[in-house]
């Protein structure tokens, strides 16, 4: 947004004083309103029969967005925040990190992107081709007004980097993050390279980690500036990495191994191998027959990814695993 001061500006025979000459620039509900028509159009690819309107989905159709956003660009948004900004008239756009999701799945890196591709074609002939003259006082109140909503809705840039507790080495393994919104879906995230950069507008964030070989960690902080970067310290699940020493490793003294075996995992445990990426297909073992092939020199499963594991009472109650051989 600019201001101008007129030279010699006049209404009717009267010289106006203190008057300045504000020119809009497009807003961010436009900006929305225009992403929303090609993400309309992007999913009419794959679905002909959807309707080009956005704001008319409902059902089926919006189930359709759902499952395409989750094959595209590994993320969705749930029905409810569907109808509270897609159908909604209200003014405020969604969050910078959806936005971006958004942005991406319409064919833009980012939702800075898409607003610096369409500036031409947005908002033609409304409000920012309007010129508005505003006295003194109303300029500083709309200057004020403005400035207090850059500074709380402005976007900050958030990178969390993940160590090991106990050794200090970058964690490599992948790490599933959850950032909790008041009255949103999480937003599902998995950090590349032990570390995560996101985009957000809240002030206050909440971020729950889990992973099959560290303990879960939910982190909580305030966002004072415009960038936070940070590194945080994860202590390992001793059961899990146990069980991956024991698959990787040539070990002569298995019957001390399947004590710890033994001790580790519960009576009732329920043990899921999964052969391929969809896991429709898997094989499930009791704690005896998941002893058995870990540890038996014939037939053995090595070299074990754990994805899933739940612990109850100290104790391994379920776990979910495939082998790099799929054996």
């Amino acid at each position: 947004m600019f201001y101008k001061k007129p030279t010699n500006c006049q209404l009717g025979n009267e010289p106006l004083q203190g008057l300045y000459l504000v020119k809009m620039k497009t807003t961010d509900r436009e900006y929305f309103s225009s992403l929303k028509k090609k993400i309309a159009s992007r999913l009419r690819e794959r679905y002909p029969g959807n309707s080009p309107i956005i704001e008319d989905w409902k059902g089926e159709e919006i189930a359709n967005f759902q499952q395409d956003l989750m094959e595209q660009v590994s993320n969705r948004v749930s029905e409810k925040w569907f109808y509270t900004h897609i159908k909604s008239d209200k003014d405020q756009v969604p969050r910078v990190d959806i936005l971006n999701l958004l942005s991406r799945y319409a064919g833009y890196a980012s939702w800075f992107e898409f607003k610096a591709k369409n500036a031409q074609g947005v908002g033609k002939g409304k409000v920012r081709n309007r010129s508005l003259l505003i006295g003194t006082p109303a300029l500083l109140l709309l200057l004020a007004v403005i400035s207090w909503q850059v500074l709380s809705q402005r976007s900050r840039t958030c990178e969390f980097c993940f160590y090991n507790a106990y050794t200090g080495e970058p964690i490599k393994e992948d790490l599933d993050l959850h950032l909790l919104v008041e009255n949103e879906s999480p937003l599902i995230m998995r950090s590349a390279e032990g570390c995560i950069a996101f985009e957000t507008r809240e002030r206050e964030i909440c971020l729950v980690v889990n992973s099959a070989y560290y303990l879960p960690d939910t982190v909580r902080r305030t966002m004072l500036g415009k960038r936070h970067h940070e590194q945080l310290f994860l202590k390992t699940n001793d059961y899990t990495q146990v069980i991956r020493m024991i698959s990787n490793a040539n070990v002569d003294d298995w019957n001390r191994k399947r004590e710890q075996l033994h001790i580790m995992i519960a009576d009732n445990a329920v043990i899921y191998q999964v052969f391929d990426k969809s896991g429709l297909g898997m094989e499930m073992y009791n704690k005896e027959e998941f002893i058995d092939r870990i540890t038996l020199p014939v037939g053995r499963l090595r070299n074990l990814q754990i994805l899933e594991v739940a612990n109850e009472r100290g104790k391994i109650k379920m776990l979910r695993f495939r082998t790099g051989s799929n054996d």
